[in-house]
């Protein structure tokens, strides 16, 4: 079991088993890239890190990217359930522009890394790229993603890093909920991954119109049970109000037990509008136990 103390000094997840890399090389890789994600692609730089989606023509995600440069190539650290789907699809789209799309997962080993040595000066190299901090009892735990490049950090189980992705307020697409969700549903623009100003790409339309019109009525919460068993719990089951276990509001967007209290159980949740602002108690249709609305890290408020 760890505490707060623990995650502040640092601990490593290797995450080989849950993210993959796909790599666009060729002369056409940046605006190719820049075509079809939410993302600015042409103004990455080597020192970037950027969170990126791809949406269908509907707007809905098929997947989550943390995209960085490795030299002129653009690499996508994206879900290893969605990773070959989505690498067919980008492959529909090349036609004629010069670009390869290779998944180089075997080559490219993801490790996830938190506490004081996350972007610490004088640590081996390699490819370094922060990522959003989890906030945990009040105190911001800073995190990067390495990519081939472990540090003599103690491991940590993969569960750890999901956890600190939900204290994060970080969602990811997985195979469940490939299609399931608009960007603005799961936060997507709140943490950075949506450029308004970029130009065109597949769903572009109804995500910018979602945005300035204002028409939302679904949004991603964090909440908390002292009772849900982890092991009964699925990505994109449904969400209830706890007084009406019949009527679907939302869907499970992510999920880990707590390592500090095994007896807590931390979720993010996509649900309706009013059902949050309402404060509702949520409950999964497989496990009746209330979970408690949290705050997140960041404001999904304009004004804020």
């Amino acid at each position: 079991m760890l505490n707060v103390q623990d995650l502040q000094r640092g601990v490593q997840a290797d995450l080989q088993s849950i993210f993959g890399v796909i790599r666009a090389t060729g002369a056409d890789a940046r605006t190719f890239l820049h075509a079809q994600l939410t993302q600015d692609v042409l103004g990455l730089t080597q020192d970037d890190v950027r969170l990126a989606g791809y949406c269908s023509p509907k707007g809905r995600m098929y997947a989550v990217f943390q995209m960085y440069a490795e030299g002129d190539d653009v690499c996508l650290i994206v879900h290893r359930s969605v990773l070959e789907n989505v690498m067919k699809r980008l492959r529909m789209f090349v036609l004629r522009a010069k670009v390869v799309l290779e998944d180089v997962s075997d080559t490219h080993a993801v490790y996830g890394v938190c506490g004081d040595s996350a972007l610490a000066v004088g640590q081996r190299e390699g490819v370094r790229l922060g990522v959003l901090p989890a906030h945990i009892e009040g105190v911001s735990i800073a995190r990067e993603l390495r990519v081939a490049a472990p540090s003599d950090l103690n491991l940590c189980d993969t569960a750890v890093w999901q956890w600190l992705d939900v204290m994060a307020g970080l969602p990811q697409i997985e195979a469940a909920t490939y299609e399931a969700f608009v960007p603005q549903m799961v936060n997507f623009e709140r943490i950075g991954g949506v450029n308004f100003k970029k130009g065109c790409y597949p769903g572009q339309e109804i995500v910018a119109r979602s945005h300035y019109l204002g028409k939302l009525k679904r949004r991603m919460v964090r909440a908390q049970s002292t009772n849900a068993a982890a092991s009964a719990l699925s990505i994109g089951m449904d969400v209830c109000v706890s007084t009406d276990l019949t009527n679907p509001i939302g869907q499970l967007v992510g999920f880990a037990p707590s390592p500090i209290d095994p007896s807590i159980t931390d979720a993010l949740f996509e649900a309706s509008l009013p059902m949050i602002e309402g404060d509702a108690q949520l409950s999964t249709m497989a496990d009746a136990d209330t979970w408690r609305v949290l705050a997140l890290p960041y404001s999904l408020k304009d004004d804020q």
